[in-house]
């Protein structure tokens, strides 16, 4: 809804609210006027009925008081007329059935206790009727027949009719009503017409001048005059939005400016960024080379030691058994310790093979060599290892990639046997949605990771340092998580290749 209309509403809704309260106080207050002019018209027929029935009364002249009431009560505004002793009994009545009995009315019964006249307003004989009840005081003259002591002698009850104030009261309602309506229309649309054309408008004109700036005309002013408030308004309004101007002027020239600088800032980043993408590349291509040579280097020593020197360990083991069946006893005793050192010998120099490149890496995969290895794990060092592998089924990764991480669970073995004092461990190797994910952990001792998190820390760990490189280089990352007294577990994550995945 426009402002105008809700103005013209909230005006018109006033003045109906100050119309309705005007009337009804200007209608109570004629009532309450023809309610006083009513009391006063009682009043004056009481006092003007006593004193023409007062002769007769003291005569006691009931017939003439009588035939006086009826014809007084003939009148079209009084209803009826009655005279009460002080036992209440009907002495003369406009209603002649009605003379000789007993009321028992509580309002009479007062006016008698305190000689003070009373007004009500009761339904008889089918009207509305306003009744005055007026004592008869007790004079001088009437003292020869009813004594001092007596202070009121009886009421006169005077009804009279309603139907005319009612009437009247109508008629004066709806003309003020009439009036009241006409004054309504008449204000509320000087009213209406002055808003409009002192606040509605200009306001109008600010609310456009608003939604255009809004809308990216900054050159757009409201044009309004004047010295009321909604001028100053204005007026301020044109103010800020000539600032807003001159700040988006502004704005768009740092903009260009800025946009100029990180143009240049962007190509000078893109240079260093190349730069440090060729030097990462020939680091990487560097340290792959090195990794490499170091496996190529450690397969060829294996083979060697495995082709070379255990068959000539064999050899001499062959030669020797058969200087057992010398003669003499104490060359038979060194030729058997031979033997055995010998055997020792070449089962050291076979471990020492499959340490440096486990040739069944190559042939079986990781995961049976990883299986082999925890269980000779077990064997070797007393504690209980589990092994498990989840996703793979046949696939095989890449030989640096399934080097590194037999690398790593491998060291992460070592650490537990030497630091851990564990009794138990696990190794969970698992293929997920694009990356393979290694977990070692075990029940030991644990340590405080804050204390090794340090590059210092970890340069002083020659173990835990080539597991961070090597998962480095085939893009993988390393997670540790110990506490004192809760055991360690190492969590690795490479991403596979595609020709992997």
């Amino acid at each position: 809804m426009k402002l105008q209309y809700k103005i013209t509403l909230l005006v018109f809704a006033i003045l109906l609210v100050i119309g309705l309260i005007g009337a009804a106080v200007m209608v109570y207050l004629q009532r309450q006027s023809s309610v006083a002019h009513f009391n006063e018209s009682a009043l004056t027929i009481a006092i003007a009925l006593q004193g023409s029935l007062e002769d007769d009364m003291i005569r006691s002249d009931r017939e003439h008081i009588q035939a006086e009431v009826v014809s007084i009560s003939s009148g079209s505004l009084i209803n009826e007329i009655m005279i009460l002793s002080r036992t209440q009994k009907i002495f003369a009545s406009s209603e002649v059935s009605e003379v000789g009995q007993i009321r028992n009315d509580k309002d009479i019964a007062q006016v008698l206790a305190t000689g003070e006249m009373i007004t009500r307003i009761e339904k008889k004989y089918g009207r509305t009727e306003y009744c005055v009840i007026h004592p008869l005081i007790n004079k001088p003259e009437c003292q020869g027949c009813h004594g001092s002591d007596e202070k009121v002698l009886g009421v006169i009850e005077i009804g009279i009719d309603r139907t005319s104030l009612d009437a009247r009261t109508r008629e004066q309602t709806l003309l003020i009503a009439l009036i009241g309506g006409i004054t309504f229309v008449v204000v509320g649309g000087m009213l209406t017409v002055m808003l409009r054309i002192t606040v509605v408008n200009p306001l109008a004109k600010l609310a456009t001048s608003a939604r255009r700036i809004a809308e990216g005309n900054l050159s757009t002013r409201a044009d309004v005059t004047g010295k009321d408030e909604v001028s100053m308004v204005a007026r301020n309004f044109n103010e800020m939005a000539e600032r807003v101007e001159q700040n988006a002027r502004a704005l768009e020239d740092s903009k260009a400016e800025l946009e100029q600088r990180v143009k240049v800032r962007t190509n000078e980043l893109e240079q260093v960024s190349q730069q440090l993408r060729q030097r990462d590349k020939e680091r990487g291509d560097l340290l792959g080379k090195i990794i490499s040579t170091q496996e190529e280097e450690r397969q060829r020593v294996a083979r060697e030691l495995h082709d070379q020197t255990g068959q000539s360990l064999t050899s001499l083991m062959i030669g020797l058994k058969t200087l057992e069946t010398a003669s003499r006893q104490d060359i038979q005793q060194r030729i058997t310790d031979m033997r055995q050192l010998t055997a020792q010998t070449l089962q050291e120099v076979h471990n020492l093979a499959l340490e440096l490149r486990p040739s069944s890496l190559d042939d079986l995969g990781l995961i049976a060599v990883l299986k082999q290895y925890t269980e000779e794990y077990t064997e070797k060092f007393g504690i209980n290892t589990e092994f498990q592998a989840i996703g793979f089924s046949q696939r095989r990764l890449s030989p640096e990639t399934e080097i590194a991480i037999y690398r790593i669970v491998q060291e992460a073995l070592t650490n537990v046997a030497k630091h851990a004092e564990a009794k138990k461990a696990s190794v969970l190797l698992e293929v997920r949605d694009s990356s393979v994910v290694a977990i070692v952990e075990d029940d030991g001792k644990g340590f405080d990771i804050k204390q090794h998190s340090d590059s210092t820390s970890v340069k002083n760990h020659l173990g835990l340092l080539g597991m961070y490189e090597r998962a480095e280089l085939i893009g993988g990352k390393i997670t540790i998580e110990s506490k004192p007294g809760r055991g360690t577990t190492v969590f690795m994550e490479v991403p596979l290749s595609r020709n992997e995945s």
